[in-house]
């Protein structure tokens, strides 16, 4: 094994003039995209989320960085993950300490996030301070299940793609 690239928080010197969303990494995923590798990492500190291109030599192209405020719900990101649908659509799903909800990107052919939606903890989930999620194909359907400091799980189902349609399933409410 040969370390081969190590971009860093802030102004990297491996990535000049980029300024990145790394400062206390909670989460990497990545996805195929176009032919290419996308890396989508969370920053917790920095509220936000860089993406990169994964290249033949191991080296990391930066081609965007999100960060908390308007649309982008990022507040102390802890996870990141990838799904994509039997039709093809793919979205990146992403929560965190003070997110308190699923906050929702659809996943574009050259790795952009555009948001699609956010989920907001109504009281009857378990997404206060969310910890972890992961996504599964059930019945051609694709699920997203979270949780963390509320003892308890959510699952939500993406049933059709527009916005406003993910919902939670009588599974991930509370009793």
């Amino acid at each position: 094994m040969t370390n081969v690239f190590n971009p860093a928080d802030g102004t990297s010197p491996d990535i000049l003039g980029e300024d990145l969303e790394l400062r206390h990494v909670r989460s990497i995923t990545m996805q195929e995209m176009g032919g290419s590798t996308y890396i989508y990492v969370g920053g917790e500190v920095d509220d936000g989320i860089s993406v990169f291109e994964l290249n033949s030599d191991g080296s990391l192209t930066n081609t965007a960085n999100y960060t908390n405020g308007g649309v982008h719900n990022l507040d102390d990101i802890l996870a990141l993950e990838v799904g994509t649908t039997l039709g093809g659509t793919t979205y990146l799903f992403a929560t965190g300490d003070n997110i308190d909800g699923l906050q929702v990107y659809q996943v574009g052919n050259d790795g952009s996030l555009t948001f699609f939606d956010f989920f907001a903890d109504d009281g009857t989930m378990f997404m206060t301070d969310a910890e972890d999620i992961t996504t599964a194909i059930i019945d051609g359907k694709l699920h997203v299940l979270s949780g963390g400091d509320e003892s308890g799980i959510s699952v939500f189902t993406v049933p059709c793609f527009a916005a406003g349609t993910l919902f939670a399933t009588p599974q991930g409410l509370r009793g």
